[in-house]
């Protein structure tokens, strides 16, 4: 199997979102329920989904970065396993360094010289689903599934659905470490009884500073 090109976001860019992604989580549920869908730690994410998918967004030197991880979904079995599985299927080894060796995945996204490549990549599933570019009306974008979860959020908690905009949840997706009170709010469209909580998740990515502002991309777009 040979590798796919992807579009995704840099990874500075892509480290960014997952922050603005934890600090939507927390204000809705709490900093203290935040480890159930993110860890963040040195230069590693970790995104689970509740329902048994999840993986692992790392930086690593020279300007790569890595995504692996488990799809609860994936429509191929064969991918299903230890690291050498992966790796046997196109899977860069390099790209599963950080993965241990008995850990079950299906499917690895590597990062070099400006671009993503995959083994496993579904443009519908999880790593699409909080990463992927494109505005909220692209039901795969990252931006619509903030949206929906933020919909759904504001209708289970406050009593009404409300949807945001995509300029304020641009802003949340590009903010990283530097959001602040206003952007997170902007982009909650209510009063959220957290708000601290999601500035402390969006605070912990500053531990991870291998990605420069000059090499850092954005969400700009239409």
């Amino acid at each position: 199997m040979t590798p796919i090109e992807i579009d995704l976001p840099d990874p500075a860019a892509a480290h960014r979102m997952l922050a603005g992604w934890a600090a939507a989580c927390a204000a809705v549920f709490s900093f203290s329920d935040l480890h159930s869908t993110f860890t963040i730690e040195n230069n590693r994410v970790t995104y689970r989904d509740g329902g048994g998918s999840h993986f692992e967004f790392i930086s690593l030197p020279s300007g790569r970065a890595v995504i692996f991880g488990f799809d609860r979904h994936s429509p191929d079995p064969a991918l299903e396993g230890a690291r050498a599985v992966l790796c046997d299927h196109g899977a860069e080894p390099w790209w599963l360094d950080t993965a241990s060796n008995d850990e079950i995945l299906n499917f690895a996204y590597g990062y070099e010289a400006g671009r993503w490549r995959a083994v496993g990549h579904d443009p519908t599933r999880v790593v699409p689903f909080v990463l992927a570019p494109g505005s909220s009306r692209e039901p795969n974008s990252a931006l619509s599934s903030l949206a929906d979860f933020l919909e759904q959020a504001s209708e289970d908690l406050l009593g009404q659905p409300v949807r945001g905009d995509d300029a304020a949840l641009r802003a949340l997706l590009n903010a990283g470490s530097d959001l602040d009170e206003l952007t997170l709010r902007s982009a909650l469209v209510g009063e959220y009884e957290y708000l601290q909580d999601g500035l402390e998740a969006a605070a912990l990515s500053r531990v991870a500073p291998r990605f420069s502002r000059m090499e850092a991309g954005s969400l700009d777009g239409p």
